[in-house]
């Protein structure tokens, strides 16, 4: 379980450090706004150097070429591979339409050469196509593929010469080519707009959730500062109300019946000791440090030890399976929930032993604390702050909290989240 480390997973704290991130679940989105090809840029480098490595070869071997047609075929050849790593490859990966202009202004003459000289070139056609739509808009691509296919039958008729049987090849081919460009262009529009549409709906997902965590910490932090109000109202406010009330019964008393006085100065003492107490548990609730610097076992392990004092045979922690980060407003829940369990053990119960357990299963997370003191009628129980708060704090961050307990018997309160 990764340490609870980050301030925005206390609701209390409108703030945020560097290490926050917005996350979207359990959703990762590495680059939304690429194409299916750019995906996969690696296979089309592999592809063109295929096709460009059998071009090469099967020229080199002809026989009924030239030598100096066929070393003319082949440097252009060369070249088209030399200016693909220097522009090629990096115009097919971004959306740059005056670097992919630049790479087709030389890389088509490089290939229609080729072809012109040798029908073995028209291989490279295979991949100068998609290479077209790959790194110009889609009406530029467009025109550029028809500028493509003229000069491709210009290329053929210069090489078979101008005739009628010649022609209507040219004428034939030139046809099959429009229509397998038409077809190729089609595929790569509509995984433009799939792309597209895919990176607009991820955008907006991401603000969605973006916008739901911001509700989420703002509703977190209205949520606790209700619960401190409702703290203070019913621990301090009353136990300050009471102190003023002796302190004023205490003056009216001196000189006219001292042992009274001094009994409700002995019982302002102890209401201003309780009151104390009650500021410890609220600064305990407050205080960012144990969660920011451990996980959420270690506090409560931390807690224990702490709480070990205020009964005869100690406060024990037991966490079990393997612990894992809960949302911030449980586990915030969490220890709220253990520290009011644990203060009203020590302050009712008059138990000697209390035991707190923290269980990662498979479906849920529970906490458990247990105490043998004296236990009560959980039906009777109403007013004030209590189980109360405990269960309206668990059952708002999705939890249910169950109160096990009976006169003589002890109480187990039970917190559990659903996985």
């Amino acid at each position: 379980m990764a340490p609870v480390s980050d301030c925005r997973r206390i609701p209390a704290f409108d703030r945020c450090c560097k290490t926050c991130r917005v996350t979207v679940g359990n959703f990762t989105e590495t680059d939304p706004g690429r194409h299916e090809w750019e995906r996969l840029w690696v296979l089309w480098h592999v592809v063109f150097g295929v096709l460009a490595s059998v071009t090469i070869a099967l020229i080199a071997v002809q026989d009924g070429t030239e030598p100096q047609w066929r070393w003319s075929a082949i440097g252009c050849l060369v070249l088209l591979v030399t200016w693909y790593i220097a522009a090629g490859s990096r115009a097919v990966r971004r959306d740059d339409e005056r670097l992919g202009t630049r790479y087709l202004i030389l890389a088509v003459p490089l290939t229609l050469i080729p072809f012109t000289i040798d029908p073995v070139g028209a291989i490279m056609l295979f991949i100068l196509y998609p290479h077209v739509w790959m790194v110009l808009p889609h009406r530029k691509a467009a025109a550029a593929t028809v500028a493509t296919v003229v000069a491709t039958g210009a290329a053929m008729v210069f090489r078979t010469g101008f005739d009628s049987s010649s022609l209507f090849a040219v004428v034939a081919s030139s046809v099959a080519a429009l229509v397998f460009t038409a077809a190729l262009g089609l595929w790569i529009t509509k995984i433009v707009g799939q792309s597209q549409q895919r990176a607009e709906l991820v955008t907006q997902l991401n603000n969605a959730r973006a916008e739901l965590a911001e509700a989420g910490r703002q509703a977190g932090v209205a949520a606790e500062r209700e619960r401190l109000a409702r703290d203070i109202h019913d621990t301090l406010a009353q136990g300050f109300t009471a102190l003023a009330l002796l302190v004023e019964a205490a003056k009216s008393e001196i000189g006219r019946d001292d042992d009274q006085a001094r009994h409700h100065l002995g019982r302002a003492g102890s209401i201003a000791r309780e009151n104390l107490d009650e500021a410890r548990i609220l600064v305990h609730a407050l205080t960012p440090t144990s969660l920011c610097q451990a996980t959420l076992p270690e506090v409560l392990r931390r807690m224990a030890n702490r709480s070990s004092d205020d009964f005869p045979n100690g406060c024990t922690f037991d966490s079990d399976g393997d612990s894992r980060a809960l949302a911030p407003a449980q586990e915030i829940a969490v220890l709220r929930t253990v520290q009011e369990a644990v203060a009203n053990a020590r302050t009712h119960s008059r138990a000697r032993s209390l035991t707190i357990e923290l269980r990662f299963d498979v479906s849920q997370t529970r906490v458990d604390v247990s105490d043998d003191g004296l236990g009560f009628d959980a039906t009777t129980v109403s007013g004030g702050y209590g189980l109360t708060g405990m269960r309206s704090r668990v059952t708002d961050t999705g939890g249910e909290l169950t109160v096990d307990s009976g006169p003589g018997r002890g109480t187990t309160i039970t917190a559990r989240w659903p996985v």
